[in-house]
Order: structure tokens, then C-alpha cells, then sequence
């Protein structure tokens, strides 16, 4: 007769495919063969991840920008139609957008403190800033001077 003997600490995680049969490890007394939709406490229980929640309906083609503030944490959604801000699932800024819905996957993205910078090679430089007074603003990035190749002039 099979016994089954209690696991009461998951500190190993979730064990690699290459421990398994290693019965005389002590972190094969401490893993699981999976592992999912849960986290490890450090103090060996596990606890279910929550769950998601609705909190907007989004053009089906969309992409979701992580913006994190010292204060806030916002996400930011870029669509053929809108450039829109979330935080804590409410809307708190919307703007029209520049991109096409072939321009999404080519966007790429960089943070420094409260500005978000939106290049993309069929778009000029866009800029998503959090002013001081909680105000959004969304434009067109302001150059001091644009390099030009040697002989070329700017326009």
C-alpha cells in the first residue's frame, strides 16, 4: 500500500525536470512537480495568485505600456484611435493617437521619472508627460537641434 506524505513547505519553488527521482535532496521535499497560479511565501506556505479584473474595454488591437511613478502606477494603452491612461482601473487621461494599427508593434518606449517617450519609425517622437499638477499632456517631441548629414540642410 502507497503512502502519501505531507508537504508543508514549498521553499523549493517548483521542481526542475532534472531533480526529479533525487528523493535524498532536500529541496526535492520542499518542491512541487508544478506549481501554477500560486506564490511561495518565505516562510515556506503558498498563497493562490489574485485574480484579474475587467476594467475597461479596449480596441481589439491595442498595446499596454507599464507607467510607474514614485507615487503611482498607471498603464498607459496606445490604439489606432486613443492614447489612454488607467490607474487603479479608471481612465484619467485620454488624447487622440498618432499610431495606425500597424505602427502598435513597432512602438517602442522609454520612461525617465514622470515622461514616457513613444518612437516608432512611421511617427514622429511622441512624449506622454505627468506634470507636478497631475495634468497629462501628449505630443510631439520637442527637439533642441535636429542632427543632419553632412551637406544636408533642416527643412
Amino acid at each position: 500500500m502507497r503512502s502519501h506524505q505531507a508537504i508543508t513547505s514549498f521553499l523549493g519553488g517548483e521542481l526542475s525536470p532534472r531533480l526529479r527521482g533525487r528523493t535524498d535532496s532536500e529541496r526535492y521535499r520542499e518542491a512541487c512537480e508544478e506549481l501554477t497560479n500560486f506564490f511561495v511565501l518565505p516562510q515556506g506556505g503558498i498563497f493562490r495568485r489574485p485574480g484579474a479584473e475587467r476594467v475597461a474595454t479596449l480596441p481589439s488591437r491595442s498595446r499596454i505600456i507599464p507607467f510607474d511613478t514614485e507615487d503611482d502606477d498607471y498603464a498607459v494603452v496606445v490604439s489606432d484611435v486613443h492614447v489612454k491612461v488607467f490607474q487603479g482601473g479608471v481612465e484619467v487621461y485620454s488624447t487622440a493617437s498618432p499610431y495606425s494599427v500597424d505602427d502598435l508593434a513597432e512602438v517602442h518606449y522609454a520612461q525617465d521619472e514622470e515622461t514616457l517617450e513613444l518612437v516608432c519609425d512611421r511617427v514622429r517622437p511622441q512624449v506622454l508627460t505627468l506634470g507636478a499638477d497631475g495634468a497629462w499632456s501628449f505630443g510631439d517631441k520637442a527637439f533642441e537641434a535636429i542632427p543632419q548629414a553632412q551637406g544636408q540642410t533642416a527643412a
